[in-house]
């Protein structure tokens, strides 16, 4: 069995050496082979390495791979390949009958100085019997993990879900995927993760994006992603002035993102109108939010999952379009069809919004999402916006009582030092607590400075 390393952006066909040896034996043995190979686990020490650029992806295909990634640690599972009379299907399953529990960990790790902020992740679960297939992502080496994957309880003859998970403000140097197999019910085959067929082809596949490990520290979140807004979604053509922020909105309906419909992983299902053929085009959505310091900010980055296009409007000005065409946009105007679609439906797409449409105090964001054809059959929104801002200078105020001096100061990104004399040597103060020192007694000159941590 080979074991190796993949750098992101470059491809690698990962074959093992079982497979690799029954090419040359006929079909019917070859068969055999790998119907034993479903009762025995795998587990190989791997890791998926982030190369130094901005954004990377890794794909894993079962039917190219021939064999389990060996760039994931695998634990009681199996890869199983099904002849082309069954549909030339290749997937992954528990290696042990009922009841039984296998699983896949990937490891992405971000080249040094760097953290990865965001990872999108697509992946399919099928349940012929009863069981279950969670996804949990760790940005703390394994010590907790949080759940953003799940199947639906088994409903005969079978169960499916296919999803785009958008992980996002990781702001990790490694993050861990993790998926469990838990079989509860039928033979080893009855559970498979990543299924990937002539007829229904799949990859399961990580699209990230890595920042400066310093830029996290100076980012902040104005509008998460999940929010709550406002929305219209009955058709009607609203001109322009819905995009201003004295709009009265009072009427409108609210709800939680990602709205949609279509797709079966929204959190607000939104309304298509009467006629399946003549659907609304456009739904308005409408959010506010404070800023302080609003002077502060030098960048700002919206991510707007659109399907399938949109325009966003910050304090009553465009901000930012996603596959719409150019000139003036109105409640009839069709967005350009992607140019692929499922990832391209369910990525969040990056842009740079000018950081002087910010005002102090209440901001509002107003969005108008299209369809590119009036029959579609789905619809997606949500949205993030993140702000970087300037880092001021921090305040160290030090109070006299008697013999004794306390130092306190407001950025708990620094360090307090101290040294016998302005030039130094400066060394890290003995019982430092961030944010406050307190001191008594002490002999000849002392010299105070904050420095700020990496």
């Amino acid at each position: 069995m080979r074991n190796s390393r993949i750098i992101a952006g470059r491809e690698t066909e990962l074959l093992c050496g079982l497979n690799q040896r029954m090419t040359a034996l006929p079909f019917k043995m070859r068969f055999v082979a790998v119907l034993a190979a479903m009762f025995f686990g795998y587990r190989a020490e791997a890791q998926v390495i982030v190369a130094s650029t901005s954004t990377f992806s890794y794909t894993y295909a079962p039917r190219s791979a021939l064999a389990l990634d060996t760039n994931a640690i695998n634990a009681g599972v199996s890869y199983n390949h099904e002849p082309p009379s069954f549909l030339n299907c290749s997937y992954i399953s528990p290696s042990a009958s009922a009841p039984s529990t296998g699983s896949i960990t990937y490891t992405f790790q971000a080249a040094p100085g760097l953290v990865i902020r965001h990872l999108g992740v697509l992946q399919r679960g099928v349940l012929f019997a009863s069981g279950r297939i969670t996804g949990e992502f760790s940005t703390n080496g394994g010590t907790t993990f949080q759940a953003f994957f799940d199947t639906p309880p088994f409903v005969n003859p079978a169960t499916s879900v296919t999803r785009y998970a958008n992980l996002r403000n990781l702001n990790a140097p490694t993050v861990l995927i993790r998926y469990t197999l838990n079989l509860t019910n039928g033979h080893t085959y009855n559970i498979q993760f990543c299924r990937d067929c002539d007829d229904a082809p799949l990859t399961l596949t990580f699209n990230g994006t890595t920042v400066s490990q310093t830029i996290p520290s100076m980012t902040t979140v104005l509008v998460p992603a999940g929010s709550t807004w406002k929305y219209r979604d009955n058709g009607q053509n609203l001109g322009t002035i819905w995009r201003t922020p004295l709009f009265e909105d009072r009427g409108w309906s609210s709800g939680a993102a990602e709205f949609g419909y279509g797709d079966d992983d929204e959190a607000t299902r939104i309304y298509s109108g009467p006629d399946p053929n003549n659907k609304f085009i456009t739904t308005y959505f409408r959010h506010a939010f404070v800023v302080t310091n609003a002077s502060l900010f030098t960048n700002l980055t919206v991510g707007f999952l659109r399907d399938d296009g949109g325009v966003i409007y910050l304090n009553g000005k465009e901000a930012f379009r996603s596959q719409m065409p150019a000139g003036i946009i109105g409640s009839g105007t069709l967005a350009m069809q992607p140019p692929t679609f499922g990832i391209d439906e369910s990525t969040f797409f990056e842009g740079q919004i000018d950081p002087s449409f910010l005002q102090e105090g209440t901001n509002t964001l107003a969005v108008e999402v299209h369809q590119a054809t009036v029959d579609s059959s789905d619809v997606s929104f949500d949205l993030e916006l993140l702000g970087q801002r300037k880092r001021l200078a921090p305040l160290l105020a030090i109070v006299r009582a008697g013999d004794c001096i306390s130092l306190s100061w407001s950025d708990l990104e620094t360090v307090l030092e101290e040294a016998s004399d302005v030039s130094g040597p400066w060394q890290e103060t003995i019982g430092n607590v961030a944010g406050a020192y307190f001191t008594c007694d002490q002999p000849g000159r002392k010299f105070y400075r904050l420095r700020q941590l990496p």
